[in-house]
């Protein structure tokens, strides 16, 4: 079995977690400008309490984005250099993916729809469905866009359009942009909605958490390393989904 190191600062909240062949220890705090203090303490502590090293280990994961510019560069620089100082592969894992994979596995979701909060009336959006193996399978892109430009009902009648039987669909929501633009997203007509000729009635859920986890990735880092599909550190690249933050900031002032 393997043992992998995992990290997360990809918003405000701040984790990293052990896999250590099957067990599963983590450090979580919500701690906004606090990553680059507390990373490396925490691996080491981590590791410490494995009476585990580096070298040991079989892998590096590292949720890449989307998220906060500052905080997926910390996450990437760090998992980069100790990757690379200990000879290890490195797994880049999706944000959205990752919270998606926490309540897949928390709530047994079978449709999650995250969001993480963008700024400047934007969010980091993707919908995910829970695959025969738990794992979230993108089924909408992952994209920087405004809540009121996403199409809800439009998805939902695609997803199930082919429902025979009248059924009740648990819809479940994590991140951050939920909250933040709750009066932008066009759910309310989906709250007790029917598609399809009313065979399917929704229902939405939020989930427990609203942040990435670093634990979340394992699901995924593992099955990453069982296709083959790990990296060498130098490839291991952050994904911000919105390159030009800067200058919009620059015009708005």
């Amino acid at each position: 079995m393997s043992r992998l190191i995992s990290i997360d600062t990809s918003t405000e909240a701040f984790s990293v977690a052990l896999y250590n062949q099957g067990e599963v220890l983590e450090e979580f705090a919500v701690a906004p400008r606090e990553h680059a203090r507390r990373l490396l303490p925490a691996v080491e502590s981590l590791l410490a309490n494995a009476q585990l090293s580096l070298s040991q280990l079989d892998g590096m994961v590292c949720t890449v984005g989307p998220g906060a510019f500052t905080g997926i560069r910390i996450g990437v620089s760090v998992a980069q250099g100790l990757a690379e100082g200990a000879d290890l592969p490195v797994i880049p894992v999706s944000s959205l993916a990752n919270m998606a994979q926490q309540v897949i596995l928390e709530q047994a979701a079978e449709m999650v729809f995250t969001a993480i909060d963008a700024r400047m009336q934007e969010v980091y959006f993707a919908v995910y469905q829970a695959d025969e193996n738990s794992l979230p399978r993108i089924y909408h892109d992952e994209v920087v866009i405004s809540p009121q430009q996403i199409d809800i009902k439009e998805l939902l009648s695609k997803i199930y359009l082919q429902q025979q039987s009248t059924t009740t669909a648990t819809l479940y929501t994590i991140g951050s942009g939920w909250q933040s633009y709750a009066e932008l997203f066009d759910r309310h007509d989906l709250t007790i909605g029917h598609l399809n000729q009313d065979k399917v009635t929704f229902a939405w859920a939020p989930a427990k958490s609203n942040f990435p986890k670093a634990s979340a990735s394992f699901p995924l880092a593992l099955e990453a390393l069982k296709q083959q599909n790990e990296l060498v550190a130098e490839q291991l690249q952050p994904v911000y989904l919105r390159n030009n933050v800067a200058i919009k900031k620059s015009v708005e002032k």
